[in-house]
């Protein structure tokens, strides 16, 4: 398990604060950026990426955006570090929204509909705030990727092409979240048919299969978008064109599942809330569960860790609507629907 900042970098940003104090402002500020920028894309997000620290992460996307941002203007910033904290805070907020909304199921469960109201607007207000910084993330990658980029380019590097994930994942969550907040910060809708056009430059089997879950989800919530042309000059994965969403989505989350990524299990569920199938979306949770444990690739451990407690927390609100208290350890997976295996029994009277 990796710390998000190692001493020595602690070292160096005390050291920047005391030349600072002592009149050294004005020599140091640009080195400091360039600094900045060149420790934050070598260090800062690599760590990020392949830590399950989220409370680590929360704390350093908290505190670290408007450090960065300010450094943004004395030294070209990578557009990736705003965009990752961006995501990783709306991620965090969205944590948050969900424990209020388990609130409300037990409080209504108790008749105490005052407090239920109360955690209803403290939850809307979460899912609001994680919209906007979600939505920030986006606009950071639209206007850094797709604002230049000529209509149907698809020749992206490895690092441009995590950019890209980052920055759609961000785009898609900002229109779940203003979903959860009644449309409390009027996220464009737009932001999804700007991500379905673009998602065929994505490598499918070098991302988890999380492009294909995307595409699958968008097709299946807006079906004419299936016979619609993107113009795009490059796919990566012609297949995905020729399958039904349906398929399309079982095939990715087959990929995520061999990878040890589960971000396409957590889209699949978004989309069967959506349609209100708690039976698939119990199916998928189990589905998850029972999947055989794999090492995570490298990259990957940030998007594995928003999977898993999303995940988690859709089990959560299923278990306190049907019992009045969430998962109990080790029972992911299982629900109290469930048809609860008879015990063999033996008879006294057999042993006589």
């Amino acid at each position: 398990m990796k710390t998000l900042i190692s001493v020595p970098i602690l070292r160096f940003i005390l050291l920047l604060t005391m030349l600072a104090a002592t009149g050294c402002s004005q020599l140091i500020y640009k080195p400091a950026g360039w600094v900045a920028s060149d420790f934050a894309q070598r260090h800062l997000i690599p760590d990020m990426m392949n830590s399950d620290r989220l409370d680590s992460g929360c704390a350093l996307s908290l505190a670290g955006q408007p450090v960065f941002s300010s450094l943004d203007q004395i030294a070209d910033m990578p557009a990736d570090i705003s965009i990752m904290l961006d995501l990783s805070n709306g991620f965090c907020l969205q944590q948050q929204a969900w424990e209020k909304q388990l609130e409300v199921i037990r409080y209504q469960k108790s008749g105490q509909l005052s407090q239920a109201r109360d955690s209803r607007i403290a939850a809307q207000r979460l899912w609001q705030v994680a919209a906007k910084r979600l939505q920030n993330a986006w606009v950071l990658f639209e206007q850094d990727q797709l604002a230049n980029r000529p209509a149907g380019q698809c020749d992206l590097s490895e690092q441009q092409q995590l950019s890209w994930i980052m920055g759609i994942s961000a785009g898609m969550q900002a229109v779940y979240s203003d979903t959860q907040a009644a449309s409390g910060m009027n996220v464009s809708r737009e932001i999804v048919i700007k991500a379905w056009k673009n998602l065929p430059c994505l490598d499918n089997q070098r991302w988890w299969g999380i492009p294909n879950a995307m595409q699958a989800s968008i097709e299946i919530m807006l079906p004419h978008l299936q016979n619609t042309p993107r113009n795009l000059s490059q796919q990566q994965d012609n297949s995905a064109n020729q399958q039904s969403p349906e398929a399309l989505l079982q095939t990715a989350l087959n990929t995520g599942e061999q990878q040890g990524i589960h971000l396409a299990h957590l889209l699949a569920m978004q989309v069967a809330i959506n349609q209100q199938n708690n039976q698939q979306v119990k199916q998928l949770i189990r589905q998850y569960a029972n999947a055989a444990p794999v090492q995570q690739p490298e990259n990957g451990m940030l998007f594995e860790t928003m999977a898993q407690l999303q995940i988690q927390a859709i089990s959560d609100q299923i278990w306190t609507e049907e019992i009045g208290y969430r998962t109990p350890p080790g029972q992911l997976g299982k629900f109290s629907s469930d048809p609860v295996a008879k015990k063999e029994t033996i008879e006294i009277d057999d042993l006589l």
